[in-house]
């Protein structure tokens, strides 16, 4: 007879295959619930088909996730050693790994919905640039709820779960003969279902990009499975990406984009390792003026008045607008501050994958802006009030070519601050004050400012701005949209009363926009951003109405400052050889946006979709494959971008060489 401690095969086999579809069933409602949630937050309407499909489409990622959570448990009860499993050694690992995938599995649906409502997408790997500051991520979260409960409470259902798997563990366990039919099964089936869910393209994003519909390819993915996939290929130092461009040749890719970013005015230089190498004619008198770049967080074309947004919401930057050489139609790079801090500084795209700033080269030396004025001379200076550490921004400025960094840990008793860091005011004031001693020397200076409070939680100091009405809708982010807007305003104050102001260009531009719509197709206002160049004395004022982006900041900078230039940016000079395009990175998507509203969405699939931008809203184009010759080259400009990133060669010239 058997006992309990050793049941037949085939009672064994039940119970193991009852347990297995128990967990997977768990597993699925809490994903289920999850994606609920999100489309309960999506503000456009999808068909019942269309919902439909997009759940069935998550249930496979889903359930590929939960069986990769339960792999390694299956994996320790099948072949752990019986001494192992006599002294409970087995046991204990498998309950305090089920311990933790639930309480990782609660916490990161919780996690993934509040993505979501911020910014319009799933969690995805950005998300890993948040793991890296567990305290910031921690504030930030308490800014929407409080915290300690929630982790509590999942912390309870977690050892809930764990206690109510106890008992079929211990009889599982306490079994001498563990490799059976029935353990096999269950392992194969666990396997498959863990392989099916990236089997076609190695990303979770090819299966879930079902639809011609955004936001039901939202509503199929699984957030949490995205942030481990992420993870992986981050340790890998691969990109998702790699799989799309693994058969575009790299010679082909470079004749392809030479034309598309090289201008009579350039000589390419003989650098096999990197092809991009060219030295600038600006086609002007070299000018030795000092230069600050300021880079507004959040500050979308939607809340400025003279780009069609909201009349009142920055009446300061629409009267600066006025004096300087205003770009109405510039487009950031991504939607992340890391994104745009590499487009603005050293002029490099935005793809899938984790950020240049923290890809193998970065601390050694990304090409910026900074190089090429060292080379000249410059002084150079960044000042941000958040953390040095957040986003790598310490190690990429240093390496970038910037002699140091002012970030929160400089400034002593800050007389306001949220947990993100000091307010726009005071870092705008510390600017002006290290600018104003950089200015007392005879070498000219790059001065770089990152602001950050126009970001959750949305406060900001009381007295400086007429907040919106208690009951308007966003009404705390658009006060501190409007306070973001006044300490520009105090900043330029400042500035006029310096010796150095006269000899000065200052370039406003966001990182990034934000309040994207849950639509059918890409929301591409969600990626115009204001690019503003002041200097009374040396540009005339104007409003420039071309399509540019992100990518032309630093040629377009160096082109006012005249002379030569050695450099291998992706962008252009915006005033002498304007681009006609911006290159967009939209979830996994890349776009290529013309001048005259054209797009072509390169998707994850791997197909071209044809689109089209009237400057508020996004058509379908004819035809639908969209335009071959800028596909082609949305490909190249991956490929040698990925290329030169892996390869660690976009450095300064002398370090490629």
């Amino acid at each position: 007879m058997p006992t309990a401690a050793h049941p037949t095969d085939t009672r064994r086999g039940a119970l193991e295959l009852r347990l297995v579809a128990r967990l997977l069933g768990v597993g699925l409602a809490l994903s289920v619930a999850v994606r609920l949630a999100i489309l309960a937050a999506t503000d456009t309407s999808l068909s019942l088909g269309t919902t439909l499909g997009a759940f069935l489409v998550g249930v496979r990622l889903d359930a590929s996730f939960v069986a990769w959570l339960l792999l390694p448990a299956w994996l320790v009860c099948s072949i752990a050693a019986e001494r192992w499993r006599r002294r409970g050694v087995a046991r204990g690992v498998v309950l305090a790994w089920l311990a933790v995938a639930t309480f990782g599995v609660l916490v990161g649906g919780i996690a993934d919905v509040l993505h979501f409502r911020e910014f319009s997408t799933r969690l995805h790997g950005g998300a890993l640039d948040y793991l890296q500051s567990p305290t910031l991520l921690i504030a930030t979260l308490g800014d929407d709820f409080s915290v300690l409960p929630v982790l509590v409470g999942a912390a309870a259902a977690a050892i809930g779960a764990a206690w109510i798997t106890r008992r079929w563990v211990e009889r599982h366990a306490a079994d001498a003969r563990p490799r059976r039919a029935a353990s096999f099964a269950v392992l194969v089936a666990l396997a498959f279902l863990a392989w099916a869910g990236v089997a076609d393209s190695g990303t979770t994003w090819g299966a879930a990009w079902f639809s011609p519909h955004r936001a039901a390819n939202q509503l199929a993915l699984n957030g949490s499975y995205n942030v481990a996939f992420a993870l992986v290929q981050e340790m890998r130092h691969g990109s998702t990406l790699e799989a799309r461009v693994a058969d575009v040749d790299l010679g082909e890719a470079i004749d392809d984009l030479l034309p598309v970013l090289t201008t009579p005015s350039d000589r390419l230089l003989d650098v096999p390792d990197n092809p991009l190498w060219r030295v600038t004619d600006t086609g002007r008198p070299r000018r030795d003026l000092n230069v600050v770049i300021v880079l507004m967080e959040s500050f979308d074309a939607r809340g400025i008045g003279c780009l069609g947004g909201r009349k009142t919401g920055a009446p300061v930057f629409d009267a600066l607008a006025d004096d300087g050489l205003l770009f109405t139609r510039c487009f950031a790079v991504g939607s992340r501050t890391n994104r745009a801090l590499g487009g603005v500084l050293s002029s490099l795209p935005s793809l899938p994958g984790p950020a240049a700033l923290r890809s193998p080269g970065a601390e050694t030396g990304l090409f910026s802006i900074a190089h090429v004025l060292r080379e000249r001379g410059y002084r150079t200076l960044g000042v941000h009030g958040g953390d040095r550490g957040f986003d790598n921004l310490n190690g990429y400025l240093a390496g970038g070519g910037f002699e140091r960094l002012i970030a929160r840990d400089d400034f002593e008793s800050p007389r306001w601050s949220t947990s993100w860091g000091v307010s726009d005011e005071e870092v705008f004031e510390r600017a002006v004050e290290e600018f104003s001693s950089l200015g007392k020397g005879d070498a000219p200076f790059l001065g770089f400012v990152l602001t950050l409070t126009n970001h959750r939680p949305y406060t900001c100091p009381d007295g400086r701005v007429e907040p919106y009405p208690e009951g308007t809708p966003r009404g705390a982010r658009k006060t501190t949209f409007r306070y973001a807007d006044w300490a520009l305003g105090h900043f330029m104050d400042l500035a006029r009363k310096t010796e150095w102001f006269d000899d000065t260009v200052f370039v406003f531009v966001a990182d990034h926009g934000q309040d994207a719509r849950h639509e059918e197709l890409v929301d591409v206002r969600s990626y115009h951003v204001p690019l503003l160049v002041v200097a009374p004395a040396h540009v005339a004022a104007g409003r420039d109405e071309r399509v540019v982006s992100q990518l032309d900041v630093a040629p377009t900078v160096l082109g006012l400052l005249g002379g030569q230039y050695a450099h291998c940016f992706f962008g252009r000079d915006a005033i002498r050889h304007p681009p006609e395009r911006a290159v967009i990175h939209a979830d996994e998507s890349l776009l290529w946006l013309n001048g005259d509203g054209r797009i072509t969405e390169w998707t994850p699939t791997g197909s071209l979709v044809g689109l089209e931008f009237d400057g508020r809203r996004v058509h379908r184009a004819d035809p639908p494959s969209g335009n071959a010759v800028d596909g082609r080259v949305l490909r190249a400009l991956a490929r040698v971008t990925l290329s030169t990133l892996r390869s660690g060669h976009y450095r300064p010239l002398d370090a490629t060489r």
